[in-house]
């Protein structure tokens, strides 16, 4: 009755499964860090506030995706959840900002690169038109079956 109906065995179940939880691919630090809580205090029911909050921190830190976060919130000291979460959310956005400011600049110089660039080939290729020299006019071909010009043998009807 116990394994089937009881919520004992289960609390295993929950210990491992927060020991192991990654962020997954497009899932917030917010659902994640809901998700370690729900897990700790299934896991841990017995557990102290205080020390539930340091297992859960430390869960969260473990289960980050981005190694540069990681280590950001690893190196910031943050013993609380809460502290965590908002310091990873604004290390995110600040590198996010970043991202952002560093790429406008980039794009802008490449197009105008781009545009010169483009001028310089068709430059080259009006110059090559210019020198080529016209072709010699081919001779008219003619057929060896019936010696009439304008169509090959293959072709002759």
């Amino acid at each position: 009755m116990e394994l089937r109906f009881g919520d004992e065995h289960m609390k295993e179940v929950y210990r491992v499964q927060l020991k192991s939880r990654q962020q997954k691919p497009g899932e917030t630090l917010q659902e994640l860090m809901a998700d370690i809580e729900r897990l700790a205090r299934l896991a841990y029911p017995t557990l102290t506030q205080e020390i539930l909050e340091v297992l859960i921190t430390d869960a969260f830190i473990d289960g980050v995706r981005d190694p540069e976060l990681k280590k950001a919130i690893r190196l910031s000291g943050k013993r609380e959840a809460s502290d965590a979460l908002v310091y990873a959310l604004s290390f995110e956005a600040a590198k996010d900002a970043s991202k952002t400011t560093h790429f406008s600049r980039g794009l802008h110089v490449q197009e105008e690169d781009l545009t010169d660039i483009i001028r310089q080939v068709v430059e080259t290729i009006d110059d090559r038109r210019s020198q080529q020299m016209p072709r010699p006019n081919r001779p008219v071909v003619h057929c060896w079956n019936c010696n009439a010009p304008g169509h090959i043998q293959r072709n002759c009807t």
